[in-house]
């Protein structure tokens, strides 16, 4: 998965979570809501709010950085000025006093750096504020829910904003601004570059008639490790299309392994090389492979795969 290493799952500490500033940072949130609510302002600009004011009490001396140098941000508007930024808080933190009240808040939060997030969010909230790719969730959605979204090319940004949900951690030990942050790098990596963009909408499409099938249907029944790789490759996995089709095999073979009890260093042999061999068929049917893309297909990850002609026979495949 493409992902920065510097970014970390918690933003938010246990302490802080617990903390009186936390119980503002909340009482602030629900304010901003109000305001999504009532229509006064959109999707996008609830969410840059959201970021915005949990980063503020995380951080306040220093929580806002100096203008960055992409070129993203110059052409975008939201409803909101500095001023009304001012006006959500009780005691502005003297960083927020020396804005210029006139400038738009959105271009504010997507022209700037914020202290430990990664400049993916802005991208993603600049992106969103002119194209309508992104999906508001006040819930974090299944992965088949994740999938079905992706497969229609939109990525899903989950705000949380009960209480106590804010004050503690949620999938994979991410705390809520975390979460947040993470589904907007997920959306900078899935849109940032267009052809491959096209190619996992692609991708995922096909991986949603894999879903129904019942050999993965079975599968996710009866292994619990192959239902965690699936469910990540489903909706958590952003990446090239040769490393979406190289993972999905390896997930497929690993599970055979299980069912078989065969040790991971070893190859399928006999009955158990077979039954793989006819989950490959029904993986290449069901992605409407041509004869030669059906065996580029099946020699994937072995040692007679070639780069990079191979790879290049397997992409064409997403190119519809």
């Amino acid at each position: 998965m493409i992902r920065p290493g510097r970014f970390k799952h918690r933003l938010l500490t246990s302490e802080f979570l617990q903390s009186a500033s936390m119980t503002e940072a909340i009482e602030h949130i629900q304010k901003a809501e109000q305001l999504w609510q009532s229509k006064k302002i959109d999707d996008v600009e609830w969410v840059a709010l959201y970021v915005f004011i949990l980063s503020t009490f995380r951080r306040p001396s220093d929580f806002l950085g100096g203008p960055h140098n992409e070129k993203f941000s110059a052409d975008i508007k939201g409803k909101l000025t500095c001023q009304d930024i001012l006006g959500l808080f009780k005691d502005p933190p003297r960083i927020l006093t020396k804005l210029k009240n006139e400038q738009n808040f959105l271009n504010l939060f997507c022209s700037r750096s914020l202290r430990s997030v990664p400049l993916s969010v802005q991208k993603s909230i600049a992106l969103w504020s002119q194209h309508d790719c992104l999906k508001l969730c006040e819930y974090i959605p299944s992965p088949e829910e994740v999938l079905a979204m992706q497969s229609l090319g939109i990525r899903c940004v989950s705000v949380l904003t009960d209480p106590v949900c804010m004050r503690g951690f949620v999938e994979e030990g991410r705390d809520v601004l975390g979460f947040v942050v993470h589904d907007l790098i997920h959306a900078d990596h899935f849109f940032s570059d267009p052809q491959q963009a096209k190619a996992q909408i692609q991708f995922s499409k096909y991986l949603q008639k894999l879903h129904a099938l019942p050999l993965i249907q079975q599968k996710l029944r009866q292994d619990i490790e192959f239902m965690s790789e699936w469910n990540y490759l489903i909706s958590d996995m952003n990446s090239v299309p040769l490393h979406l089709f190289k993972t999905l095999k390896a997930i497929l073979l690993a599970a055979s392994k299980r069912e078989h009890k065969i040790d991971f260093k070893n190859a399928l042999k006999g009955d158990s090389e077979a039954s793989f061999n006819s989950e490959l068929e029904d993986v290449a049917n069901e992605f409407s492979f041509s004869q030669l893309q059906k065996t580029t297909w099946l020699r994937l990850n072995g040692p007679d795969f070639t780069m990079p002609t191979d790879a290049m026979i397997l992409i064409e495949s997403l190119e519809h």
